[in-house]
């Protein structure tokens, strides 16, 4: 007879939640990441602008550029504080995902810890039983044997 774990079950469950949770995390990052660079896009376009801005000044001014470029500026600003705080919000999902992951882990590290312990107390019973089948060989071996 081998060893049956019998919360197996219980064991992959928890190691497939798991996963997900690893999955999601993974999916969490990339969003947040995608908008690190979006962040990082604007921040470049703002900075064009304004230098773009700042080089008419320097010549003959052209007042409805200047206005156009003074509203692109304005909206690239307000695009930037809209990335930051989806950044923001982003970065709070990761964080919450990253918890719920290690609480998988934990989890699952639980019903391991439980399967382990499991089978070394098969291990011992199983020895015990050998054990006592071979004491009571040698027993019945020893009464036959005439003196």
């Amino acid at each position: 007879m081998s060893f049956r774990f019998r919360f197996e079950t219980v064991l992959n469950v928890k190691s497939h939640r798991e996963e997900e949770k690893r999955h999601q995390l993974a999916a969490k990052e990339r969003r947040l990441a995608q908008k690190a660079q979006q962040l990082k896009g604007i921040e470049d376009a703002k900075e064009e602008g304004f230098t773009s801005f700042l080089q008419q000044c320097t010549g003959t001014l052209d007042l409805e550029y200047l206005t156009y470029s003074q509203f692109y500026l304005d909206y690239l600003r307000q695009r930037e504080k809209e990335c930051k705080v989806e950044m923001e919000s982003a970065r709070q999902e990761v964080n919450r995902a990253r918890s719920e992951l290690v609480e998988a882990q934990k989890e699952r590290k639980v019903m391991e810890q439980l399967k382990e312990k499991e089978h070394e107390r098969y291990k011992v019973e199983t020895l015990a039983k050998e054990q006592k089948f071979l004491d009571e060989i040698g027993i019945s071996a020893h009464r036959r044997k005439p003196r």
